[in-house]
């Protein structure tokens, strides 16, 4: 390739797709450059693309990747992809790139420039101000023009250029200007009025940068104004229903009606009235139009105030806002509206209660709690229903029949009932107090901190003959033996105590199959074998409860002692599906049962353990020693080992 002259025609810059503005993020993974498509693409072309950077420290960076034209990709755009290690060190620098196409037969061609800025743009400059602004509002009442000053900046130089934006934040619109430095002294720009009239009630955003051949551009922090008219004399919203700053929501079962009135009120104004409370209690209304007499009226429904109904004084803000036709808008002095506690709330009730008792003995099935539609009831509103109790061990126990459960439309109309499962009452203490609470949230929200609470129904609960219906679960390990061993403590979670309440003591309690479980007439539970059995308890007039058991993690000992050497012994445990006497095993033997072990034939014995012992078996030996500890393989010993099920012998 021979080297050409850069022709006079600039060829398209290219295209930084990641780019937004002429700024791009110094974080990307990637950048995508694409060349689009100039004159006289050719295939075989030769196309470079030229990453020309300068660092924050002005420290030169270049990179170059070379793409040759496919012959099918004559006529469409060439993506380079530029990876994040050529994007990160130009953080806060510059980025110029183009690219150059060589051709074979000509000249080599050099495209147009895109210049980036890379990284965040810093907002260093003081923002701007506006002379005729006070307390960040403008009134363009009399002014044909509103100055706006830049005042000396650091670095400020003759030859900078200053270009100043306004941007109006609601309906849009723009407005540009451009001063070059000629003197170190402030700079100002007059602003049209009819720029600032359509921003009548909105703000207008102002912001300034400084652009200057060769340096990162420098952008101001932003000044933002109000633009407002004179402002009208609008007085307190008044709620015709209430007295002294509150309301009664039972003042209000029909809604509530709210007079706006203020001096000199024309029909030239439309009035919005803002009521502002709970996220499901507030409301903007529709507008009214103003009405020459000095005063219009809203009416709210009922709903907007049962909403903002909470456990204590709750708080709703009620306002209006007058827009006036070609004018603006102006907001109303705010009324702190006191929404009281709702008044003659209903208590709970549980059928076939006699008196103050619940007697499980009289009921059938479950009993029922219902509540009667209360005041303000609309779907959508959350309860709490719950019971509280004494547990059969003293512990205090909470039967939840709703916990933030969403009130449908058949309940808002015929109230609320929920049944009390049998076998949960059965689980508290006889003769003790049930206590029925009940909780609303007016304003739908799931925080039950937001819930009113009805009158607390107070009872005394008879269960008759209960015991925890619930599957006893005893799985700690244990190992039986069928030697006459004296075990002298219970194996952990193998054993547990459970008692009837009620009925008419005392009890006697007995097991269904005494191979799984054993119980003792205080109702303490002990794992025998794997497996379940039933539990079945007593009182004297022949009532009766039951409860299940479900025993595992019992191992039995097995006791070879006619084996005479380790092969044999071995050999009997694989035949029995048995497993080793592992050193956790030995533990448990020795921590429950009293040494020496008594009706032991044989002085030694095998445990199997394959390596406890390197070089040699793990063995217990009987005799003056009684010790578990390391022997000869060759040693006549029977053996030790365990199973899930008894052993014959």
């Amino acid at each position: 390739m021979r080297q050409g002259v850069v022709t006079q025609q600039l060829l398209p810059a290219p295209v930084v797709l990641e780019a937004v503005g002429n700024n791009l993020v110094d974080t990307l993974e990637r950048a995508t450059v694409q060349i689009p498509v100039y004159a006289q693409m050719a295939a075989n072309q030769l196309v470079r693309m030229i990453w020309d950077g300068r660092r924050e420290n002005n420290q030169h960076y270049l990179h170059t990747e070379d793409r040759i034209v496919d012959a099918d990709r004559v006529g469409e755009p060439i993506d380079f992809l530029v990876l994040a290690e050529h994007i990160a060190p130009l953080n806060k620098g510059l980025l110029m790139v183009r690219y150059r196409v060589f051709d074979f037969e000509t000249d080599w061609h050099e495209s147009d420039q895109l210049d980036l800025e890379v990284g965040r743009t810093d907002l260093v400059l003081p923002p701007p101000w506006v002379d005729e602004a006070k307390e960040g509002r403008l009134d363009p009442v009399g002014l044909t023009t509103a100055t706006v000053r830049v005042a000396i900046y650091d670095g400020m130089q003759v030859g900078q250029k200053v270009y100043l934006e306004c941007l109006r934040t609601g309906g849009g619109g723009s407005y540009l200007g451009e001063i070059e430095v000629t003197a170190l002294t402030d700079l100002t720009f007059e602003l049209p009025v009819e720029f600032i009239i359509p921003a009548i009630s909105q703000n207008i955003l102002f912001q300034y940068w400084v652009v200057e051949p060769g340096v990162r551009t420098r952008h101001s922090r932003l000044l933002s104004l109000w633009i407002r008219l004179q402002t009208l004399e609008l007085q307190l919203p008044c709620v015709s229903q209430a007295a002294a700053g509150q309301l009664d929501p039972l003042q209000a079962l029909s809604g509530v009606n709210i007079k706006v009135g203020y001096p000199h009120m024309t029909v030239q104004e439309n009035i919005i009235l803002h009521w502002t409370g709970s996220a499901t209690g507030s409301t903007v209304s529709e507008l009214l139009r103003g009405d020459p007499r000095g005063e219009v009226e809203f009416t709210l429904a009922p709903e907007l105030v049962g909403a903002n109904i909470g456990p204590g004084l709750r708080t709703v803000q009620v306002r209006y806002d007058v827009e006036r036709v070609g004018g603006g808008a102006q907001r109303s002095p705010l009324l702190s509206l006191g929404i009281r506690p709702l008044a003659g709330l209903a208590q709970p009730a549980v059928a076939d209660v006699i008196g103050t008792t619940l007697d499980l003995d009289r009921v059938t099935g479950n009993p029922l709690v219902s509540i009667v539609r209360w005041n303000f009831a609309r779907a959508g509103q959350r309860v709490w229903l719950r019971c509280h109790g004494t547990k059969l061990n003293g512990d205090a126990d909470i039967i939840e029949l709703g916990s933030a459960a969403e009130v449908n439309e058949a309940e808002v109309a015929n109230g609320l009932s929920r049944a009390i499962a049998r076998d949960r009452l059965q689980l508290l203490r006889d003769n003790s107090e049930l206590r029925v609470e009940f909780k609303v949230s007016f304003a739908r929200t799931q925080q039950e901190t937001d819930a009113v609470t009805f009158p607390l129904l107070r009872l005394t609960l008879r269960t008759g003959l209960s015991i925890a219906p619930g599957a006893l679960v005893l799985d700690g390990p244990a190992i039986r033996v069928t030697k006459n061993w004296q075990q002298i403590r219970d194996f952990p979670a193998n054993t547990a105590q459970r008692q009837a309440t009620g009925g008419q003591p005392p009890y006697t309690y007995a097991v269904a199959n005494p191979a799984i479980a054993t119980v003792s007439q205080q109702g303490k539970v002990t794992g025998m074998g794997n497996g379940t059995t039933t539990i079945t308890v007593r009182d004297t007039n022949q009532r009766s409860v039951q409860y299940s058991v479900q025993v595992s993690n019992i191992r039995w000992l097995n006791v070879d002692e006619h084996s005479t050497s380790y092969a044999t012994g071995f050999q009997l445990m694989q035949s029995r599906g048995g497993s080793p006497v592992q050193a956790a095993d030995e533990a448990l033997l020795l921590a429950h049962y009293a040494q020496p072990f008594p009706s032991l034939m044989r002085r030694y014995f095998f445990m199997f353990t394959n390596g406890q012992c390197p070089g040699a078996e793990r063995v217990y030996e009987v005799g003056s020693a009684n010790t578990f500890r390391c022997n000869s393989r060759t040693t006549n010993a029977g053996g030790w080992f365990l199973t899930n099920t008894r052993p014959a012998n």
